[in-house]
């Protein structure tokens, strides 16, 4: 009987599963968010936050380490913590009360402080929120109670070895199933363009179950992205040299193009598209290529690279794409905002400018997070950020880009979850 009710919950997780958000135009229900591109739509903000007139702060939520992104959806806000081997999921109303907390060991713990804690953001379908935890092991949850449905420990069920800072790597959903980087194997702490082991990853997302594991290349740490070109899907993962294409629903490879020279990190930032142009923007850190934009063609097949910049090298974080220009973070600390034209690689500008995770609210401007806490509003131009308003809101270590729903800013540190009603 007791097998019976678990095979029926299982089938009910699966149909739900098979669902889109409650709103998925609106909720932040995945990395990247409702479109993975780091872009939001919302009411008219007003840009003078004077004193007394500026952002109205609606909760704030202390939270226990990591860099993981924050997702709302149904209503309620999801975000993974959690440093040493201990880390936590946690289901906050719009109000910042906690609904349901869940804490579980993790078998990884990174040497370094600033890396440790979960980095993979939680993405909420139909009724269930699924988590990646830093030592690669994946948990679903329901959204109603934090019930655990399943779990699947990629290292001891797949080889996934996890690097020095951790998984990082948010899962990809497409009808129903996860797809996941495998990272493929690692000699003597770097990736080898040769290592046998898995390079791609599908779960069934109501169950947890393996439906396909194919290719062989080691990963980066960039979350794979989904593009839809004449109707046709593709799955993109970043390698470690190289881009991989992949029908998503039989895992066959549709095409490979190499994107690093010299790499020296496994260090990248999530692959950005711009659908109109059939571009695929990247940033690469540690070799010898820095920025570049891949045009496909009409097919989705034979990328073409356009252009490439060494000016542009983005240590970690994001890029965001704002009126013809590619804006993202360059290098370590204390680093710089740098624009490129996003048509032909031209460097625009290049400011000063804490290390930042980027956001841009369609028609309006940019919200950037730098690492020291400041949320500033931008409507950067040919010339520069031009910046309209900043914020200091967070003390701790903050490198997580921002959630926006409506007239709501999720901003997260490794210590505090804060949430800022926008005038």
């Amino acid at each position: 009987m007791l097998v019976r009710l678990q095979q029926l919950l299982c089938l009910f997780v699966a149909l739900a599963a098979g669902q889109t958000p409650v709103d998925s135009v609106r909720d932040w229900w995945q990395w990247g968010g409702p479109q993975r591109d780091f872009s939001a739509e919302a009411p008219v903000l007003d840009s003078s936050w004077d004193v007394g007139q500026g952002p109205l702060e609606v909760f704030r939520h202390e939270l226990s380490g990591g860099h993981s992104a924050v997702t709302v959806a149904a209503g309620r806000i999801f975000v993974a913590h959690g440093r040493e081997r201990v880390e936590r999921v946690s289901a906050l109303s719009e109000s910042g009360q906690v609904l349901w907390e869940r804490e579980h060991r993790v078998g990884y713990a990174s040497g370094n402080a600033s890396w440790d804690g979960p980095h993979a953001a939680p993405v909420v379908v139909g009724q269930t929120v699924t988590t990646v935890a830093i030592d690669a092991t994946v948990r679903c949850w329901a959204v109603e109670d934090g019930r655990l449905l399943w779990q699947r420990d990629l290292g001891a069920d797949h080889g996934v070895e996890v690097p020095q800072s951790g998984y990082a790597a948010s899962p990809l959903v497409i009808d129903g199933a996860l797809l996941l980087p495998g990272l493929g194997k690692r000699a003597g702490g770097l990736s080898r363009t040769d290592a046998p082991g898995l390079g791609v990853l599908k779960l069934d997302l109501g169950t947890g179950k393996t439906i396909w594991q194919k290719e062989s290349f080691p990963s980066s740490h960039a979350s794979p992205v989904g593009l839809r070109i004449d109707g046709r899907e593709l799955a993109v993962f970043h390698g470690m040299e190289r881009l991989v294409a992949l029908d998503p629903v039989s895992g066959e490879r549709l095409w490979s193009f190499d994107v690093r020279s010299g790499a020296a990190d496994n260090v990248s930032f999530t692959p950005l598209w711009h659908a109109p142009t059939r571009t695929l923007y990247l940033s690469h850190a540690y070799d010898r290529l820095g920025a570049q934009a891949l045009r496909l063609d009409a097919r989705g097949s034979a990328p073409e690279r356009l252009w490439n910049n060494t000016r542009l090298k983005v240590e970690h974080g994001n890029g965001a794409l704002w009126d013809g220009m590619l804006l993202a973070s360059h290098g370590g600390s204390p680093g710089f905002l740098v624009a490129l034209d996003a048509a032909t690689g031209e460097l625009l500008w290049k400011r000063r400018f804490p290390k930042s995770t980027l956001l841009t609210v369609r028609e309006q401007g940019v919200l950037i997070l730098d690492e020291e806490g400041t949320v500033h509003l931008a409507r950067p131009s040919r010339t520069g950020p031009d910046v309209a308003a900043k914020l200091d809101v967070l003390e701790e270590l903050s490198w997580t880009v921002p959630t926006l729903v409506g007239r709501t800013l999720y901003l997260r540190s490794t210590d505090e979850l804060v949430a800022l009603r926008l005038p």
